[in-house]
């Protein structure tokens, strides 16, 4: 899987998924590629899913395991989110655990101190 990362401050970190889909194939390995990348100092992660087009219950299943393993301080920031995955995300009500923006400038303008 197609997977990047880069860093905003000390402890905020963007990673973005450079994929079409993040369902059942591709769920395991961002879930690994997560747990390698976020460490205990990271309170933000900024997931911008620009590219993600499609997202199943195993793609909301990684999201929710990934938000729980980060501290009870840590929060997960969708960027860019398509159309077709935020109907998904307003259904299953995630939308209200997941802030979404349509820019990582926009996210960490709002959000990064």
């Amino acid at each position: 899987m197609n997977f990047s990362n880069e860093k905003i401050n000390s402890n905020s970190l963007s990673i973005k998924i450079n994929e079409d889909r993040l369902d059942s194939n591709s769920a395991p390995s961002f879930k690994e590629y997560f747990i390698e990348t976020v460490n205990e100092e990271q309170q933000k992660v900024f997931l911008d899913l620009t590219r993600v087009k499609f997202m199943d219950s195993s793609g909301l299943g990684v999201l929710i395991s990934s938000l729980k393993y980060m501290s009870t301080q840590g929060s997960i920031i969708l960027i860019g989110i398509q159309p077709n995955v935020e109907g998904l995300m307003t259904l299953t009500r995630m939308d209200r655990l997941f802030p979404q923006y349509e820019s990582l400038e926009q996210a960490i303008a709002t959000t990064v101190e």
